[in-house]
């Protein structure tokens, strides 16, 4: 039957037509689009030629897609005027939604595909088309043509969709409950179909179970060798059908494989078939689940019916494999998938309901053996989990399959990883082989001779050539079969296993290349930790150093005073108190003034041992405020992190694997182009296969010495942080040290001011007596004995820079005041004024200085000075 041919120029008004999607079940599919509004239609045309009977199907189709919405199926659409009148006969078209991305047969024919889709892309499949068929189901439609060609997959907001299309074979349950006819596409037909006998909802389980077997592992389930080699033509569909039946019919009701060999014996199997994509604990959940899809019996099949919610026991678990994906079923299975960076091997866990974190690392430790105190789980982004929340922190809602998100593990207690030691796991088949060459080692070819050689003479690890070794034998036996006229599809499944293990390697890199990003990531995150704590310590460091430097100033300040007052002021004062003594005594007065005058005396040399003892200990705090060792350590730790961030080992070394898996991609597309009977030479695959280990290899050391770079500087920061916290600590205490001896020498300045003045007031109150005239001339001693030539402590602003000297030269004032007793009530109002003018300048000065600390605690000191 000829197609209708693709005129280039068939536009309808503004729909332009753009080209041939493909043939569905009862006509061709057109792909228009809008010149306007750039909307694309998906337009389905009828053929000449259709019989009655399919001119109703097609009807039928037309008027099941009209009344069917839901994400997952796809979507009909109004049929613009401009187009009605292309319709090659009397039957109307179909227009519907356009699904950009192709169908499930074009995925499944990639070769990097040959051994199954990843993880989450089957899980993906599982989702959508079960949502799909459990739709058209609660509608009362049965599909009967489910295969990959009817699955179409759309882009929607980044997220592949999957749906359902060509509807052609639906049949709808309220023309009757049983069906008889024989339709559909015969590799994906369930058991009843063959024999056409009677059927229900059930054929659609074993056509999902088929393809989802087949997104699995990457062919169908049941004699597919036989399958693909029989169905030629139309006419064998029937005697394909028997013939299958025949070899299939004595499966037992959990086998999901059955595998003619070469002698014609059929082996089943009750489990998924190695090598696939699928995670350890997806593994036994998907084949209860196919268990289930893919039993003989139509009855048994799907397992029984929920009274509760009406689904069948297949459909309740794909929910609960599901669970941890969808916010629409409860949390019944989660699963963690963590990445050890030390052995490079995944490890996979089904967490328990509110399973805190805590648990889920004593599990790691049984399987790893590293100890929950040196496990550091980091996710994508460098960031450690969070021991307070519960381990499903693991699993992101929407994330679906090990390949798509995963948690690095790393071992705290080394910091230097000499790589993965165990290789990528082999086929049994592959494995039984291997003995069966290892005990013919002497008959190998010269060839292989030559391969193995070269596995000897390479500078690599024991697990590493054990690596090459296994791909060694298996490619040995594709060589040596293939001298026997393999069968095509034999040989095409080898060396689908082939591309799929050079895939699995480079995949292999990339993760553990994300793993090392995710390190260094972390690095970046406990350096800017790191540079945070060192602005802090160095801030607290340089506050310390301004208030040791205005302490100190203000000791060798007073002491200078000090040393002036002994010569000029002081001794005059012990003169004064002997004079007062005597004259107190012979006339029997008060001796208050004499003990007061004595206090003074000995107050001032207390305070005169403590300045010294202060000064002392300034000198001890200076070196605790001294922390450019550190600070030259990090600089230091700094510049390797920036080197660490500029090597070309921090960015993908894996261009070279990339052409080698393009390389093993297009023989085996060559081979597969290839006719029946031709045979071929597996050399160049062999070569690919060793090129792409030994380059794993190079590329894995460098990655790993990298890495342990990252670990080493890593190291050194978590070093250093106690170190730092130290250091903060004894400034601290320095700190608050400093700030306790400054109050001391205030309070013991107030101390002996307080003295003075009532000494002043004792002497005021003897001051009518006959003798008021002598004391009068003694307690003028200040002035008389000051040099002529010295200005006065109080009567100057100083500059900006002498910001340091105010307070000292305010404190020595104050000082002095011991020896202007007499004057205080006059000089009193001044000096308050000029403490205000002193506040005001000092206020402006702090800002820039040392900052807010020492900047508080002057002001309180001259608010204290102003409240007394």
């Amino acid at each position: 039957m000829e197609k209708p041919p693709f005129r280039q120029n068939q536009n309808c008004g503004d729909w332009e037509l753009k080209e041939r999607l493909g043939m569905g079940g009862f006509g061709h599919v057109y792909l228009y689009q809008h010149r306007e509004t750039n909307e694309k239609l998906a337009v389905k045309m009828c053929r000449l030629d259709l019989t009655p009977k399919n001119k109703d199907r097609w009807s039928r189709e037309i008027q099941i897609m009209k009344k069917l919405n839901h994400i997952n199926v796809v979507t009909a659409r109004d049929v613009p005027e401009e187009m009605k009148h292309i319709s090659l006969n009397d039957l109307p078209l179909l227009a519907m939604e356009y699904c950009s991305r192709g169908d499930l047969r074009k995925m499944l024919s990639k070769p990097e595909n040959c051994c199954g889709l990843k993880e989450s892309e089957v899980l993906s499949l599982l989702n959508d088309v079960g949502s799909g068929i459990q739709y058209l189901h609660k509608n009362k439609i049965i599909h009967r043509d489910l295969k990959p060609e009817n699955i179409v997959l759309q882009d929607i907001s980044g997220k592949l969709v999957h749906k359902i299309i060509d509807l052609g074979y639906a049949k709808d349950l309220d023309q009757g409950s049983l069906c008889t006819s024989f339709v559909g596409t015969v590799q994906y037909l369930a058991p009843e179909l063959f024999e056409n006998k009677p059927y229900t909802v059930t054929v659609d389980y074993w056509s999902f179970g088929t393809m989802l077997f087949e997104c699995s592992c990457g062919f169908r389930p049941f004699l597919h060798n036989l399958q693909t080699s029989a169905v030629r033509a139309h006419q064998q569909r029937l005697s394909l059908a028997d013939k299958q039946a025949s070899k299939v019919r004595n499966k037992g009701p959990k086998d999901i494989m059955a595998v003619e060999e070469l002698n014609g014996e059929v082996k089943f199997s009750t489990q998924l078939p190695y090598p696939n994509n699928l995670s350890r604990t997806l593994l036994k959940p998907m084949e209860a689940l196919l268990q289930l899809m893919l039993n003989w019996d139509p009855v048994q099949r799907g397992g029984r019916v929920n009274p509760e919610t009406k689904k069948p026991l297949c459909f309740e678990v794909l929910e609960q494999i599901l669970s941890n994906i969808s916010s629409l079923f409860p949390v019944w299975l989660q699963v963690v998938h963590i990445l050890n960076m030390t052995t490079a091997q995944v490890h996979s866990f089904q967490l328990a309901a509110d399973e805190n974190l805590h648990s889920l690392q004593k599990r790691i430790e049984a399987e790893t053996k590293i100890e929950v105190a040196n496990q550091e789980l980091l996710q994508e982004t460098g960031v450690s989990l969070d021991p307070r929340k519960p381990a499903a922190q693991c699993v992101l809602d929407g994330v679906r399959g090990w390949d798509s998100y995963i948690v690095y593990l790393f071992d705290k207690s080394i910091t230097t990883y000499s790589g993965p030691f165990s290789a990528r796991q082999l086929s049994d088949k592959v494995h039984t082989i291997g003995e069966l060459v290892f005990i013919n080692f002497r008959v190998f070819s010269d060839i292989t001779h030559v391969l193995y050689s070269k596995i000897l003479d390479m500078q690599f690890g024991f697990f590493i050539k054990l690596k090459l070794f296994s791909c060694f034998v298996l490619f040995y036996y594709v060589v040596q079969e293939a001298k026997k006229q393999l069968p095509l599809e034999v040989l095409k499944k080898i060396w689908g296993e082939a591309v799929s293990y050079i895939c699995g390697l480079k995949e292999d890199y990339s993760r553990l290349f994300q793993g090392q990003r995710a390190a260094m990531l972390s690095l970046l995150r406990y350096n800017t930790n790191l540079t945070r704590c060192k602005n802090n310590m160095f801030g607290f460091s340089q506050q310390l150093k301004a208030k040791l430097d205005f302490f100190k100033s203000s000791i060798q300040y007073d002491l200078e005073k000090y040393s002036d007052q002994m010569h000029y002021g002081i001794c005059e004062c012990r003169l004064a108190v002997c004079f007062i003594t005597y004259t107190f005594c012979t006339r029997g007065c008060r001796l208050l003034g004499l003990m007061r005058c004595l206090c003074l005396s000995e107050a001032s040399e207390k305070m005169l041992k403590a300045w010294q003892e202060n000064e002392e200990r300034a000198a001890a705090f200076a070196q605790v405020a001294e922390v450019n060792h550190l600070d030259d350590e990090i600089l230091a730790l700094h510049s390797e992190i920036v080197e660490l961030q500029r090597s070309p080992y921090a960015r993908r070394q894996g261009d070279k694997m990339e052409q080698l898996e393009e390389k093993a991609i297009e023989l085996y597309k060559q081979l597969k182009m290839r006719c029946k009977n031709t045979s071929t030479d597996s050399t160049e695959m062999v070569k690919a296969i060793i090129q792409t280990v030994q380059n794993q290899d190079k590329v894995l050391k460098d990655l790993y010495t990298h890495l342990s770079k990252i670990l080493i500087s890593k190291q050194k920061i978590i070093d250093l942080f106690p170190r730092i916290e130290k250091a903060l600590e004894n400034i601290k205490d320095a700190d608050t040290t400093v700030m306790q001896m400054q109050t001391k020498r205030q309070r013991e300045f107030w101390h002996l001011l307080k003295i003075a003045c009532a000494q002043n007031s004792s002497r005021s109150s003897i001051a009518a007596s006959p003798e008021s005239s002598t004391m009068l001339q003694v307690s003028q001693w200040s002035q008389s004995a000051q040099p002529v030539s010295s200005p006065h402590p109080l009567t100057s602003l100083p500059g900006p820079n002498d910001r340091w000297v105010i307070a000292p030269r305010l404190s020595a004032a104050l000082f002095m005041t011991n020896g202007l007793v007499d004057v205080f009530s006059d000089a009193a109002p001044r000096l308050l004024q000029e403490n205000q003018r002193y506040l005001s300048q000092l206020t402006s000065l702090m800002q820039e200085g040392c900052g807010r600390t020492v900047q508080k605690h002057f002001r309180g000191e001259f608010k204290s000075m102003r409240a007394w």
